[in-house]
């Protein structure tokens, strides 16, 4: 089943009545642990989930191989699993090996009884009622067909895009599997009628023609080939091309998974700064890969950051003219829009690091070479920006040199081939501790996930116990490369704590 943005209250509605317990965890989310994306997504459900009461358990998962393990590990009582950030691309029912009749509802009282319009008797025919649901919460595309117009467990939340643009998809599809229907009856009715066949052939006198009565037989079940079967050849060929064509078309990403949950907080009025940043760092990770998705979104993150301010300037009206004039507060956790410069975390460091460690200017000016290094102190030299300065922290730089720099950028920059160091983005306060930019928290939170922790502190937990280096060695003292890469995926899943990103955003 596919979602539109304008049904995603009502998925809500339904996950809070049959997620919603005192006694027991009926929920899982299961969240790409390296997609910050993600990440961000699930730090804005888990906060909607807790506000509403909901117990639930968050499960990181470095890949499907991972995903797989752990689903089959979850008790039967689930009743909700919510997939963030993965689960678009392939077949979950096949995948996980789901038999669907296992988790029918056998309750007579809890299955709900709806006529059948389709039958000419108008008799009453009982659906089934599912126990267990899962909800796809995924930007990648192309989506697979099977989750979206073959199953009745699995619920994929979209962007509107999709119940447009896949008619033609959804009409071979279901074109196919009502072909596949009907030739697994046929199959089914010439089994009944070789019994028959082989019931005649046994009656038949000793004196018959044993040979000459199978051919008859098959004769007369058969007949001659018809032009029928050569047309529904045909037909499945041109449906088979048309799932081809779209299977084929590539992978890609069409929508931020954090702006999904927003817009699924804004169906319910549940809308605040802390989403909306949220919403804005999840959409702000996907430039590296994906800029044109970006510039595509960055309207509506515009629109709602001034819509968000605004409500907040009415609600917070007892500020005094005293307040307003004293610059940061330090209950002051306003976002605004900002000039955003492709420089490495520049407002946390300096500006020749910034430059030097910058993977565009890197890219560039080719830094890990000579020439390259020589390039740079030019740049420098050309910005009348001494290298003294250069190496100076940010906090500590000239006020005025800090308050030219990007014109002073935009006149040099260009001469050096750095045409796309400016970008529009946003920026959020924390009172007196600062500010930082969407795309430096981007930076964090991606050095927090990626994190090696040689020591192994990191593994010292009940789930993933610390790993001595030798258990990573097969007998003959070779490198076992399945365990290296347990081993890794482990540092990943234990990297993911939403505590340490909610904890990064209070530091700053």
């Amino acid at each position: 089943m596919i979602l539109t943005p304008q049904e995603f209250s009502k998925a809500f509605d339904e996950i809070k009545q049959t997620s919603l317990t005192h006694s027991t965890c009926k929920m899982i989310i299961f969240v790409s642990s390296l997609n910050v994306d993600a990440i961000c997504a699930s730090k804005i459900l888990s906060s909607l989930l807790k506000k509403n009461l909901i117990v639930f358990q968050l499960l990181p998962v470095v890949g499907y191989n991972d995903l797989k393990s752990k689903y089959e590990k979850i008790d039967d009582s689930i009743s909700t699993i919510i997939l963030i950030g993965c689960g678009s691309m392939v077949d979950l029912e096949s995948f996980l090996e789901i038999d669907v009749s296992d988790h029918v509802d056998t309750d007579p009282y809890n299955a709900p009884v709806t006529p059948d319009s389709s039958s000419n008797d108008q008799q009453q025919q009982q659906t089934f009622k599912l126990t267990r649901k899962i909800y796809v919460i995924d930007g990648h595309r192309p989506w697979n067909l099977d989750n979206l117009f073959g199953s009745h467990m699995i619920t994929c939340f979209d962007d509107g895009s999709s119940a447009v643009e896949l008619k033609n998809e959804e009409q071979a599809y279901c074109a196919l599997v009502a072909i596949d229907s009907d030739a697994e009856d046929e199959d089914d009715d010439d089994d009944d009628e070789e019994e028959e066949e082989q019931e005649e052939l046994a009656d038949t006198d000793a004196d018959e023609d044993f040979e000459e009565s199978i051919k008859t037989s098959r004769k007369r079940r058969l007949g001659s080939p018809s032009s029928g079967k050569k047309q529904r050849k045909s037909i499945i060929k041109q449906h088979e091309k048309t799932l081809e064509d779209y299977y084929n078309q590539g992978t890609s990403l069409t929508i931020s998974a954090a702006l999904q949950m927003y817009t699924l907080l804004s169906t319910i009025g549940e809308t605040n700064v802390e989403s909306l940043w949220f919403s804005i760092v999840g959409t702000t990770s996907l430039y590296a890969a994906h800029p044109e998705i970006y510039d595509e979104l960055l309207p509506l993150l515009k629109e709602e950051v001034n819509r968000i301010q605004s409500t907040d300037n009415l609600t917070n009206s007892t500020t005094t003219a005293f307040d307003a004039s004293r610059g940061n507060r330090a209950d002051d956790h306003s976002l605004r829009m900002d000039t955003d410069f492709g420089l490495f975390l520049l407002r946390h460091w300096n500006l020749y690091s910034s430059f030097f460690y910058s993977n565009y200017v890197n890219a560039k000016l080719q830094l890990y070479t000579n020439d390259g290094k020589k390039k740079l102190k030019t740049l420098f030299a050309r910005m009348g920006i001494s290298l003294a300065s250069a190496n100076q922290n940010w906090h500590y730089l000239d006020i005025d040199l800090r308050k030219k720099l990007e014109s002073v950028f935009k006149k040099n920059l260009s001469k050096f081939g750095l045409t796309d160091v400016f970008r529009e983005g946003f920026s959020r306060s924390f009172g007196f501790h600062g500010s930082i930019s969407a795309s430096d928290f981007v930076e964090a939170v991606t050095a927090l996930l990626e994190h090696d922790d040689p020591t192994g502190t990191l593994l010292q937990s009940k789930e993933s116990p610390s790993t001595p280096a030798d258990d990573a060695e097969d007998e003959n003292g070779e490198k076992d490369i399945g365990k290296l890469i347990k081993k890794r995926e482990a540092h990943y899943n234990n990297n993911l704590s939403l505590r340490k990103v909610s904890k990064f955003s209070k530091r700053k």
